[in-house]
């Protein structure tokens, strides 16, 4: 049987934050790294409640503010310096297409039209990914303008 693509994505990307996250300086083991591992484990808890439930669609929505949540406490851990700025490029990249495959989840069941043969949490929306690429480019540059503003401000 065929994993769907969803847990597949989850899962890699919950092995390589979690091995990120042990290496945080001690000071924020308990505190940002805590934050983001509870996060996106509650967020895998959320996938399979939904995919054994009879109605997905709340549990879904859960796992969507949990996506969110691990989302800015990756910001966040940027600007802290805990991960570095390709390490957030590379943890953005799997968000956003994660964040794609749930929402071409809940967007089957909203819509009624998810079909036998369709795997869950598949995206049939040919723009989110341009969308989503435009997102990533601008909080990239949204980041990097206020690095450089910090590092202005810390130069006499």
């Amino acid at each position: 049987m065929k994993e769907s693509p969803i847990f597949v994505k989850t899962q890699v990307f919950l092995v390589w934050l979690i091995e990120r996250t042990e290496r945080f300086r001690k000071s924020q083991r308990f505190g940002m790294a805590l934050r983001l591992q509870d996060s996106i484990l509650d967020f895998m808890d959320c996938l399979i409640d939904a995919a054994k439930s009879r109605d997905p669609f709340k549990t879904l929505k859960r796992a969507d503010v949990h996506l969110e949540k691990v989302r800015r406490y990756i910001r966040i851990s940027v600007e802290l310096k805990l991960l570095s700025i390709r390490q957030y490029e590379y943890a953005s990249e799997h968000l956003v297409e994660i964040g794609k495959l749930l929402g071409g989840w809940m967007g089957s069941l909203r819509t009624g039209r998810r079909s036998n043969n369709q795997a869950i949490g598949s995206t049939t929306d040919k723009q989110t990914p341009r969308v989503a690429g435009r997102l990533l480019e601008q909080q990239h540059q949204e980041l990097s303008v206020r690095q450089s503003q910090q590092e202005q401000s810390r130069q006499p």
